[in-house]
């Protein structure tokens, strides 16, 4: 999951696999396959719907991302 291991210690501490942050990326994906979408593509349509955000910038470290 992390590619950059070491590289950026204030991400890793703050995103470390707690069970509490495994628990709720679970339930975002049960929320996401409930209504018919991918994970991904629910934080895509819900950046795109949300008047606050200005942009939505999506990027991908590499190619098999894309697939």
């Amino acid at each position: 999951l992390n590619l950059y291991k070491g590289r950026y210690s204030e991400a890793e501490t703050r995103y470390e696999q707690r069970p509490a942050v495994i628990e709720a990326v679970k339930q975002y994906a049960s929320v996401a396959a409930k209504h018919g979408m991918t994970p991904l593509e629910l934080a895509i349509r819900f950046a795109l719907s949300n008047p606050c955000m200005g942009k939505t910038i999506v990027g991908a470290t590499n190619c098999s991302q894309l697939d």
